[in-house]
């Protein structure tokens, strides 16, 4: 004999299929489409970026007031937020080094990290004096993917790690993202580097080319290019919010001020979109 579902059960069962629904139009967004970007770089002749330049990181130094983009070939760029004085430096620790990503981890000090590929490599750089200061080998953590390596990088504060924090570095082969300890506190000279864990919050897209730290909002912001996918995400990897169809192209840099998004392009542009993730 078959016994009638009563009413308020449909009535929970209903609820709770509105309520996922809503949550699931919450969490996935499709990348505003107006108002258009401001331009704020592009290569010479017409703009103020060396010829030839190819960004594929960038960052935000809060006390300097500089944005800081590094580029394929060993260029490192400082200008301010409005794309004016930029003032570039080139170098190399090696013929092959490939400078694919940067992030601050303490901004009292003028130091940058940049990641590497060929070989996968974190180099901490300080943009006032232009020296290179030591190198943190990271070929035991990730293993060699030639051009497919190391492509982003943001270091995410916590006042009870004994190093202030780690260090998400984003692999661009796998699309998986590494947790890290770099001793940057705790010595001057140490090279060490502590393998936490890992997360891939997409298993199917593989081309992960940015991370930044939103502190304000407390989340990872990371960029898909081929896909144009753009994530934001706990601590642990969960994913909070996703937005599709993410604009322009070759998207290798990202970083979030005042809720304004800034994005380097390969193609040699930088472009500031305002305010698309409110």
């Amino acid at each position: 004999m078959k016994t009638a579902t009563p009413q308020w059960i449909i009535g929970i069962l209903v609820t709770s299929l509105c309520s996922f629904s809503l949550l699931a139009q919450e969490t996935e967004l499709r990348f505003p489409k107006k108002p258009n970007p401001h331009h704020l770089a592009r290569q010479k002749p017409l703009g103020q970026l060396r010829e030839g330049f190819e960004p594929s990181g960038m960052t935000w130094h809060p006390r300097l007031k500089k944005l800081v983009i590094v580029g394929d070939d060993g260029d490192t760029t400082t200008m301010n937020i409005d794309g004016s004085d930029a003032q570039n430096t080139f170098f190399r620790i090696n013929v092959k080094t490939d400078f694919e990503a940067v992030t601050i981890a303490d901004p009292a000090t003028d130091f940058v990290y940049i990641g590497t590929e060929r070989p996968n490599t974190v180099i901490e750089y300080n943009i006032v004096t232009k020296q290179y200061t030591r190198q943190f080998d990271l070929s035991s953590i990730m293993p060699n993917a030639g051009n497919e390596g190391i492509e982003a990088i943001a270091f995410v504060p916590d006042a009870t790690d004994p190093e202030g924090g780690l260090f998400y570095v984003g692999y661009q082969k796998t699309g998986s993202i590494y947790r890290i300890r770099l001793s940057i506190k705790s010595s001057p000279t140490d090279t060490q580097a502590t393998f936490i864990d890992k997360f891939t919050p997409m298993p199917r897209e593989k081309d992960l080319a940015g991370l930044t730290w939103d502190a304000d909002n407390q989340r990872l912001l990371a960029i898909w290019d081929k896909p144009n996918i753009l994530l934001a995400m706990t601590r642990d990897g969960k994913i909070i919010k996703r937005w599709n169809k993410v604009r322009g192209s070759n998207q290798e840099g990202i970083v979030l001020i005042d809720g304004d998004l800034y994005m380097a392009e390969d193609s040699g542009d930088l472009y500031k979109y305002d305010k698309p993730l409110d």
